[in-house]
């Protein structure tokens, strides 16, 4: 492994008082633990040197890589002034020498280390839009050194993956248009029109196709034996009606949110249940050859729970997830009552008889067929990840079963909706997905949980991710305003 270069920075800060100064100087003592060469005013100053020019040399000189700009109320008010260059205030950077820099979107770092009543953080006006490293707190600073370092080295946390391929749909020209499309097309022309009762009734009618389009999934048995390869098809086939589905329910969040489409939508899943438990005519029966249709029906759920969150549609929510869905299960001539869990099912079709029949060394296929199928620019595969953790979440709260098969990926994790929900005045997404009022409800409610419930136990295929939670970031839950 090669040895990054030894990068070197400059610190701007305002000399507020000595413990602010002592607080600067400790994380340059960490940064100079970690092996990067800091320019400070309390190091790098010595008698006789014009302190009123320390800042502008140290900013244009081209052996430093960055800098380091520590924001706290009298910062942000000195540099809107531009009343540096007084005694100690010849430190903070001017929007003058900011502006004159070539490379400041990357140079130039905000770290803030005070927020104001309101949790919001102190900057300059000029740096209001950049993106900010939060070290308002000892325990904020010790959890994102890392983050800060990492900045320097310009070595990040995540790498961007390579572009793929261009989706064999992008290439297929002549492919017919979806069933459900000429229903969609109405949907959006009766928004259009402010006709709220057509469009309910449309919204039905669309979910009575795509409830047809599940029904048409044959079988996937081949003779005398469970054809993995027609599920793989199956799936790939139905990635469009998941992207629309997606984009039909944004499209109800976003311009009629006030419309009740929980209704619709449970009486659709409840509908479609059944089709996971289906028999062939022919008597054999096969582990698994329904499992398209469970692949297929987990997703627009988890799609679902995805638009509806980010878009702030949220009674429709807390309902899907609270139902407790009634279908009958043919097979086995019963009906019964479940909670959602029910659409997260082991696909052994994938995670079994295709991993063997190939001899694949994958941990998951079934995580596998969802990232390589996540196509919709409204559903990103990180979102995805993050409401798959969730609905586990969710599921060890009220003794339900969810198993987030996407945690595989968990690099690719994004964490937008718990990020936020750090605020309280932001907590209510999650909230709705978890099923709690409150952050000190779901922290007291989770504090309860016996420690093997909090934990993500190996599955049959064979992933585990020790604790999610930690991912999820549940002890910054409803932690500021």
């Amino acid at each position: 492994m090669t040895t990054p270069t030894q990068p070197k920075i400059f610190i701007s800060y305002s000399w507020t008082s000595e413990e602010h100064a002592e607080r600067v100087r400790d994380l340059a003592d960490r940064l100079l633990a970690s092996g990067i060469d800091v320019l400070l005013d309390q190091y790098d100053l010595k008698e006789g040197q014009d302190k009123y020019h320390f800042m502008e040399r140290s900013v244009s000189d081209k052996t430093v890589t960055k800098v380091v700009m520590i924001c706290d109320q009298r910062y942000a008010e000195r540099a809107d002034e531009r009343a540096g260059g007084v005694g100690h205030e010849s430190t903070i950077i001017s929007p003058q020498v900011y502006n004159q820099s070539t490379d400041k979107e990357s140079k130039f770092v905000p770290v803030i280390f005070q927020n104001d009543d309101q949790g919001n953080p102190y900057v300059p006006a000029y740096l209001a839009s950049r993106i900010f490293i939060d070290m308002s707190t000892e325990t904020l600073l010790n959890q994102n050194f890392e983050q800060l370092v990492r900045f320097i080295y310009e070595k990040p946390i995540r790498k961007k993956p390579t572009v793929g391929q261009t989706p064999q749909f992008i290439l297929e020209d002549t492919r017919a248009p979806l069933a459900t499309t000429g229903k969609f097309d109405q949907i959006k022309t009766n928004i259009e029109r402010g006709r709220d009762t057509f469009t309910l009734g449309i919204f039905s009618d669309y979910l009575d196709v795509l409830l047809q389009v599940l029904s048409d999934m044959p079988i996937a048995q081949d003779g005398q034996r469970l054809d993995d390869d027609l599920i793989c098809r199956e799936i790939q086939a139905f990635t469009p009606y998941k992207v629309e589905f997606a984009q039909v329910l944004h499209h109800f969040s976003r311009y009629v949110p006030q419309l009740e489409i929980a209704t619709p939508l449970i009486d659709f899943f409840e509908r479609a249940l059944p089709l996971i438990f289906r028999v062939h005519t022919n008597n054999y029966i096969f582990d698994g050859e329904n499992d398209h249709v469970r692949f297929s029906l987990r997703e627009l759920f988890v799609y679902g729970m995805v638009i509806l969150t980010k878009t702030g549609n949220l009674t429709p929510v807390v309902e899907l997830l609270s139902h407790s869905y009634h279908f009958k299960e043919h097979s086995r001539g019963r009906t019964v009552n479940e909670p959602f869990g029910i659409f997260d099912r082991y696909l052994d079709a994938l995670d079994t008889q295709r991993k063997r029949r190939l001899n694949l060394n994958r941990i998951s296929l079934h995580a596998d067929m969802i990232v390589e199928t996540a196509e919709s620019p409204l559903v990103l595969i990180g979102e995805y990840i993050e409401m798959d953790a969730l609905l586990w979440a969710r599921a060890e709260l009220h003794d339900d079963h969810w198993y987030p098969r996407t945690l595989v990926y968990y690099n690719r994790f994004e964490g937008a909706l718990t990020q936020r929900a750090a605020s309280n005045r932001r907590f209510a997404p999650v909230a709705a997905v978890l099923g709690v009022s409150s952050p000190a409800e779901f922290q007291k409610r989770w504090a309860q949980l016996p420690d093997d419930a909090k934990t993500l136990r190996r599955s049959s295929t064979g992933m585990m991710i020790t604790q999610p939670a930690t991912l999820l970031q549940f002890e910054q839950l409803g932690t500021k305003p």
